[in-house]
């Protein structure tokens, strides 16, 4: 059963090595710091029908900007059929859903992860990956991203996923399956 996590999360981060101080990029350390209170604000839980509608319209605004030689258009119907059957959590920042992941859970595979464009680099993610780590742990977890998506390759990459030396192409270009380790 998955219940709802506040506050926890920080300390899930902190643990993790990646998050560790590092040395400094040049206009990081404001940023890390911000990005560590929103952490403790995050509220990580399952999906509400009533819900939809929000989060078709994170997924095809984040689509839209990650991808915009492929533009779609979400309704909640497409929605709703994507997630079907599969563990949908939510990001709960401020009271505001401002992103959300899909899990397939029998492969604990990422279908899809979506955080609202003007909520991006508050650690809105990183807080939806290690929840799933916990759920996840100890089994490999992965997903397929377009190679196009330079932004989420790069994001998935620093949160230590690496390629699973399988790829293809689709209707929307080449993509590569990533993949982690949860065993350690």
């Amino acid at each position: 059963m998955v219940t709802s996590a506040l506050c926890t999360l920080t300390d899930l981060v902190l643990a993790r090595p990646e998050f560790k101080k590092t040395r400094p990029h040049p206009g990081r350390s404001v940023h890390r710091a911000v990005q560590m209170e929103n952490l403790s604000r995050i509220e990580i839980r399952k999906i509400e029908i009533s819900e939809y509608s929000i989060c078709a319209n994170i997924y095809e605004q984040a689509w839209n900007v990650a991808l915009p030689n492929h533009q779609r258009t979400i309704s909640i119907a497409d929605f709703k059929s994507e997630i079907e059957g599969e563990l949908t959590l939510v990001a709960v920042l401020d009271g505001q859903i401002t992103g959300y992941i899909s899990i397939w859970k029998p492969d604990w595979f990422i279908h899809q992860l979506y955080v609202d464009t003007t909520a991006h680099r508050r650690g809105i993610g990183k807080a939806l990956i290690s929840y799933l780590e916990r759920l996840a742990a100890p089994h490999r977890i992965s997903l397929k991203c377009q190679i196009a998506n330079t932004g989420a390759n790069g994001f998935y990459k620093a949160l230590g996923f690496s390629p699973a030396h399988e790829d293809g192409v689709d209707e929307f270009g080449k993509w590569e399956r990533l993949e982690k380790s949860l065993v350690e």
